[in-house]
């Protein structure tokens, strides 16, 4: 599959409004009433992943389904842009080269070892899967949570789930803590 420059890409990069809104414009805007029906579906479906993400990580349930909710809505809407276009262009723009460029790489490594097909799409900024990770942390955080051998963050729940909350932690979440 070959990469090219989207422009669409770029328009998207240019127009995060969801920056100039404070938390409370934001939090309001995005909790919705079917985002909490279905999280508390997925909490008590996948309790037993969300007690090992828990156990293993010390980030609890609610704050890795709030991560999945405002993502993704729980895998329902994972992207359609192609994922290496989309970090070519970025990597290629002036505005956040150091931010993208190091994805590359870590993207082919996914697609070469098979983990992800070549022509895999995720959000415009280069994010994969149902939390939306970017390829680095893909390979440096992802988690077998179902012990197949492989880490699908694209369809294997257990695997999103476990991956975002070694994620979490990874940024600096203090086990125990409150938001």
């Amino acid at each position: 599959e070959q990469a090219s420059l989207d422009d669409k890409v770029l328009a998207r990069d240019r127009a995060q409004g969801v920056f100039t809104q404070t938390f409370t414009e934001f939090s309001n805007r995005m909790i919705s009433a079917y985002r909490l029906k279905q999280g508390g579906a997925n909490l008590k479906k996948y309790a037993d992943v969300f007690a090992r993400a828990d156990q293993e990580f010390g980030v609890q349930a609610p704050v890795i389904a709030a991560f999945w909710a405002l993502e993704t809505d729980f895998g329902a809407v994972q992207g359609d842009f192609h994922t290496l276009s989309a970090l070519v262009t970025l990597s290629h723009d002036c505005r956040r080269p150091q931010l993208f460029r190091p994805q590359l790489v870590p993207l082919l490594t996914l697609i070469d070892r098979g983990v992800l097909p070549a022509d895999v799409t995720g959000a415009w900024a280069g994010e994969i899967g149902q939390t939306q990770i970017l390829p680095t942390d893909y390979l440096a955080r992802g988690v077998d949570g179902d012990g197949d051998g492989i880490v699908d963050l694209r369809h294997s729940v257990p695997d999103v789930i476990m991956t975002t909350a070694n994620k979490v932690l990874s940024r600096g979440w203090k086990r125990d803590q409150p938001w």
